[in-house]
């Protein structure tokens, strides 16, 4: 039985889910977690996962630095190609020579 959801039956003291007593058909109860509180099953520092899953190892920082700064060097390049077709150097009329 959920300690959040159990009831106390006011009248005969049964213990009970149900809306109505089972034994003395009453209406009258108290939530059990209301004397003993119910705290929460996992820890704080257990993270949430999905059953059946396998938990993968936290990446560490150097490998993290590396990604990061793979990216930013993708951005770098992509952000040079654009402002060579947007605005070419001097000198330079495109790719193709004029005749």
């Amino acid at each position: 039985m959920d300690l959040r959801t159990a009831r106390v039956c006011l009248d005969c003291e049964h213990l009970h889910e149900d809306q109505i007593c089972p034994v003395c058909a009453s209406e009258a109860f108290v939530f059990v977690s209301r004397f003993m509180p119910a705290t929460e099953r996992r820890g704080p520092n257990r993270p949430a996962r999905r059953p059946g899953t396998v938990a993968e190892a936290p990446a560490s920082k150097t490998k993290t630095w590396i990604n990061r700064g793979l990216k930013g060097m993708a951005v770098l390049a992509i952000g040079r190609l654009l402002l060579e077709v947007i605005l070419p150097a001097p000198g330079r009329r495109g790719t193709r020579e004029s005749s």
